[in-house]
C-alpha cells in the first residue's frame, strides 16, 4: 500500500506502482498473517522534462533516384523524458520513409525525381517541430568509354586498355566475342591468344544497351 501521500503514487496488489503528481512517498509491503513483517520503499516522483526544440543533422539533402538515407534529429534537452518524434514526408511518391523510426532516426529513399520535405515533430510536444528539404535527381546516364578502339598483338602478346565510366560508382562487366583469339581480364589486360579479328567489350552492368569496343 501507499503510504503517507497517497496522491503521489498508487500500487496495486502485485506491486506496480504508479506515478500520480510530482513529490515524495513511501509504498510499503506487509505481510497478512499476524506477523506484521514489512519492508518499505521510499519513491521520489519528479516532473517530466519535456522536448523545448528539435533539430536535424542536416536540413536539406541531396538525392538521386533509389538513393537510400538517414534522418537524424537532436532533442533539446537531452534528458527530455520523451525522446521519440515522428517523421511525416510530404509527398510518399518522391520520398518515402522505409522504417519505423527509432527514437530520433530515421531511414528514407529517394523514389522519383521532384522535391519533398520530411517534418519531424516532438511526439512530447506536438508544436516543436523542423523540417529537412530533399531534392530527387534522376540517375545520372551511365557513359563507357575505352582509351582505345584498335589494339593489334602477336600471339601471346599483351596490351591494357583503360576504363573511364560515368558516374564512377557505376559497374561494368569485360568480355571478348570470341575467346579463342583474344581475351580480357577485369583489370583491362588483352591478351592475344591466336591469330585472327575480335572484339572485346566493356558494357554497364545497370544499363546493358550502354558499352564501348575494341577491335584486336
Amino acid at each position: 500500500y501507499s503510504e503517507e501521500n497517497k496522491n503521489i503514487v498508487s500500487v496495486d496488489n502485485t506491486g506496480k506502482v504508479k506515478a500520480l503528481i510530482p513529490g515524495s512517498s513511501f509504498v510499503v509491503a506487509k505481510t497478512k498473517d499476524g506477523t506484521n513483517l514489512t519492508d518499505t520503499c521510499y519513491i521520489d516522483v519528479i516532473d517530466s522534462v519535456h522536448v523545448t526544440k528539435v533539430e536535424l543533422e542536416k536540413t536539406s539533402m541531396d538525392l538521386n533516384v533509389g538513393e537510400d538515407n538517414t534522418i537524424i534529429g537532436i532533442i533539446t534537452p537531452s534528458n527530455a523524458t520523451i525522446k521519440k518524434l515522428k517523421f511525416v514526408s510530404s509527398d510518399n511518391s518522391v520520398v518515402e520513409i522505409t522504417s519505423t523510426p527509432r527514437d530520433t532516426i530515421c531511414n528514407i529513399k529517394a523514389k522519383k525525381e521532384g522535391t519533398a520535405y520530411i517534418t519531424v515533430t516532438s511526439l512530447d510536444a506536438p508544436t516543436v517541430s523542423v523540417v529537412c528539404n530533399i531534392s530527387v535527381k534522376p540517375i545520372p546516364e551511365t557513359i563507357i568509354k575505352l582509351n582505345k578502339d584498335t589494339v593489334r598483338l602477336v600471339v601471346g602478346g599483351r596490351d591494357t586498355v583503360k576504363v573511364t565510366i560515368t558516374p564512377s560508382n557505376a559497374t561494368y562487366q569485360s568480355y571478348s566475342k570470341n575467346p579463342k583469339i583474344a581475351n580480357i581480364s577485369d583489370n583491362g589486360i588483352i591478351e592475344g591468344l591466336a591469330e585472327g579479328k575480335t572484339s572485346v567489350i566493356v558494357r554497364s552492368t545497370e544499363n546493358t544497351k550502354i558499352a564501348d569496343t575494341c577491335i584486336v
